[in-house]
């Protein structure tokens, strides 16, 4: 700790003295201890004098500096940094209070960087009384501490605009002098601008771990500012001037006009919302005791309020000409480029699915649909063999991986013992799929067989193509690990790239089987197609990642006793129980209702499925994020992380459900010779809604997998259950809507309120841990 570099920490204050004994307990507390504590009072007319020179008797390395007359929050700040005497100060308001561990995380961070020229970190907001309002909305650059250095800065600030200054951000003392500290003709924005300046002459660090707290007061600095728009509009003229004047060769001209509209754009938004905030505060002062029909008034203004919000933010967006906003609006959304490789890969899958479904309902008779679409529901067995393996492979592997990289030629490189830990799971997943997969041939053959044949439809030859497949798919199956271990090991972009490029093949594939005419043998056609496929491209972009795993490795081994079985065996469980999910309405309806309506269950599955497929992506595409964040006891961002990408999805989720259903029901509103594959818009809804309330539940789900355990067998299996037990009972006598029903009812009553109390348990376990 004493060879890190000194720091002073100054706090400004005016008539802050109910909050001042808080702040300085906050700064006296932090594990890495300040070199001085520099208060100055700007002539305050409360106690605050009194308070300070209190704490200063009992702590020396407070120092106070007093104003003989209120000159302003800029004229302070500077006044106390340019007194300090250390290598870093850190500026912090005296209504604001630091959080434990920012000092320690940053000064560590930055000793690491020494030609940072300042460290930032997320913020919570609270309000005048301390309740905590939530974390600030700002851009998250980086899931983990780094450096940006002033070419990344460059472009993040072309490409995003400024993330926001934090209270109690760190700078560099030399590097603040240098640019000329906060100017007072800014104002409010002085900090903005200054660490704008440090960003592009020295780069700077951040750390997306939330470590201060802003408080929102109505009569704050800031606030008063917000509430004038004119000059909240002069301080953005004079920052431009001033960077085209003293800072020519940091700022050229692409940067400052993207600056400038959209330092315009959040002045207009911040206005609104601070005028929105003063009218909602003063109704609350006239009902300090609101009844039922007061608060119920109140929450009809916030609605309204948040509503004009957005239709001023879109006014706003159109009148300054905020056409480069595209990545501000995918970093909301979670749109990098795993995240977008990963929805190509499945979009262009589901369209060419969506045109094997219109071919499948033109070139195949309903009957042989309905054996085509039973196949598939059969294959669905090939989850017993699995064992939960896949899933295991994925969360064990990207912990390892946090120690791990891949070179350039595609090479492993890291940590010796956890590539050896890497390479022992690699190899035992490997023998037990290609024992599996014969497993799979067997079995699953001689299920199909029995109970197909069990089900005679005289002029349908079904057995030869069946058998093929069934062999077919034994091999697909013995390959699954591999593409596993590379999503673990942080692959899921390109695997993503590789799954897109085979299905497509396998559904080309598909599409010439049918227009030849050649039935159920187009089933065995595509999956050899794919399987091919899948070879060729391993073979071609991972030959040399996989050359560590032809040898035993020289190192520690993953236990599979001690760390794999103890999930896996749960989870393999829970795989057994959720074949029921979503592997039964098919047979059911075959047996029940005829190939026909099988058909029908069939079609509208897949169809029901791509909402739900598609908007999983942004979660799927993050388990080894999950993970690797977890190995590194990362939780603040991982509690983020999820968030953003949990509100991407259920947009996204939806926006599609709304488009199925919209298809389902045109369809059958003209009467399209089409209709009768589908089922009718009611059961379709009633499917689209739960596979919404799903979705909600995937990201605890992949949250809870990630920590290498399996809380959720019990749930699986009753859930999977009770949903076979009513698609059975409902279907058999309702036909497809009761087993819509019946699903709707387990997933809205018992899965979902289930698992949401599950991941709460959890996340608290790991916070309080």
């Amino acid at each position: 700790m004493g060879e890190l570099p000194s720091l002073s920490a100054v706090l400004v204050n005016y008539n802050h003295g109910r909050y001042l004994a808080e702040a300085l307990q906050a700064v006296l507390e932090q594990s890495y201890p300040p070199l001085e504590i520099i208060v100055v009072d700007d002539a305050s007319q409360d106690d605050s004098i009194s308070i300070i020179q209190a704490f200063a008797r009992n702590h020396p390395a407070i120092r106070l500096l007093t104003n003989d007359r209120n000159q302003g929050t800029v004229f302070s700040a500077n006044r106390g940094l340019q007194s300090a005497t250390s290598d870093y100060v850190v500026f912090i308001a005296a209504d604001d209070k630091i959080l434990p561990g920012l000092f320690e995380k940053s000064m560590l961070l930055l000793a690491s960087h020494p030609r940072a020229g300042a460290c930032t970190v997320l913020v919570r907001l609270v309000d005048e009384s301390g309740r905590d309002l939530g974390e600030q909305k700002d851009l998250l650059i980086s899931t983990s501490p780094r450096y940006v250095s002033p070419d990344d800065a460059r472009q993040i600030l072309l490409d995003y605009g400024p993330w926001n200054m934090s209270p109690g951000a760190i700078y560099k003392r030399q590097s603040y002098l240098e640019c000329g500290g906060f100017r007072p003709e800014l104002g409010s924005s002085s900090d903005a601008f200054l660490f704008v300046m440090l960003a592009l002459r020295d780069g700077v660090c951040f750390i997306p771990e939330p470590l201060a707290t802003w408080r929102q007061a109505a009569e704050s600095y800031s606030s008063r500012t917000y509430a004038d728009p004119a000059a909240m509009r002069q301080q953005v003229h004079r920052a431009m001037a001033l960077a085209r004047t003293e800072f020519p060769g940091l700022c050229p001209e692409s940067l400052l006009t993207r600056w400038e509209a959209r330092w315009t754009y959040s002045a207009c938004i911040n206005y609104l919302d601070a005028l929105s905030k003063k009218r909602l505060f003063g109704l609350r002062l006239l009902f300090p005791h609101p009844s039922l029909l007061d608060r119920t008034f109140i929450a009809c203004l916030e609605a309204a309020s948040a509503l004009s919000l957005l239709l001023f933010k879109t006014c706003f967006f159109i009148r300054l000409k905020r056409w480069d906003a595209w990545p501000v609006l995918a970093n909301k959304l979670g749109l990098d480029r795993t995240v977008l490789v990963s929805l190509a890969s499945k979009v262009g899958t589901l369209l060419a699915s969506a045109i094997g479904l219109w071919m499948i309902g033109t070139y195949l008779t309903r009957d042989l649909q309905g054996y085509y679409y039973t196949f598939a529901s059969i294959l669905g067995l090939q989850t017993f063999a699995d064992l939960g393996f896949c899933l295991v492979i994925t969360n064990f592997a990207s912990h390892e991986w946090a120690q791990l990289d891949a070179d350039k030629d595609g090479r492993i490189t890291g940590n010796p013992e956890h590539l050896s830990r890497l390479v022992s799971l690699g190899r035992l997943v490997i023998k037990w799929y290609a024992l599996a997969s014969v497993i799979v041939v067997l079995g699953v053959g001689t299920a199909g067989y029995l109970f197909l044949s069990s089900n005679p439809h005289t002029g349908i030859i079904w057995l030869g193509p069946w058998l093929c497949l069934t062999v077919l798919a034994g091999v697909k199956f013995g390959l699954a690990p591999m593409l596993s271990l590379l999503e673990g090991c942080n692959q899921v972009a390109n695997i993503n790239a590789l799954r897109l490029v085979h299905r497509v093949s396998a559904n080309a594939v598909l599409w010439t089987a049918l227009v030849l005419g050649l039935g159920l043998w187009v089933a065995p056609i595509s999956a050899a197609a794919e399987v091919l496929a899948i070879l060729i491209l391993l073979a071609a972009f991972y030959a040399r990642f996989f050359r560590p795993f032809i040898s035993q490795p020289p190192g520690p081994r993953m236990s599979w006793r001690g760390e794999i079985w103890p999930m896996q065996w749960r989870l393999a469980i829970s795989a057994f129980a959720g074949y029921f999910t979503y592997s039964l309405f098919t047979p059911v309806m075959f047996h029940y209702h005829g190939p026909a309506v099988a058909g029908q269950m069939g079609m509208s599955l897949t169809l029901v499925a791509a909402p739900l497929s598609i908007a999983s992506v942004w979660l799927a595409s993050k388990i080894p994020d999950f993970g690797m964040l977890i190995a590194n006891k990362e939780y603040a961002t991982l509690d983020r992380l999820l968030l953003k990408l949990t509100k991407a999805a259920v947009l996204a989720v939806c926006a599609g459900s709304a488009v199925v259903w919209l298809l389902v029901y045109l369809l059958y509103h003209f009467d399209h010779r089409l209709a009768g594959r589908v089922l009718p818009p009611l059961p379709t809804a009633i499917f689209l809604f739960a596979h919404i309330l799903t979705l909600l539940g995937v990201g605890p789900a992949y949250y809870l997998r990630a920590h290498k355990e399996e809380p959720l067998m019990v749930i699986s299996v009753v859930t999977s259950l009770a949903i076979g037990i009513l698609v059975w009972l409902l279907g058999s006598r309702l036909g497809p809507l009761g087993a819509a029903c019946g699903y709707l009812s387990v997933i809205a009553f018992l899965m979902f309120p289930w698992l949401a109390a599950i991941f709460l348990r959890k996340r608290a376990a790991c916070l309080n841990n």
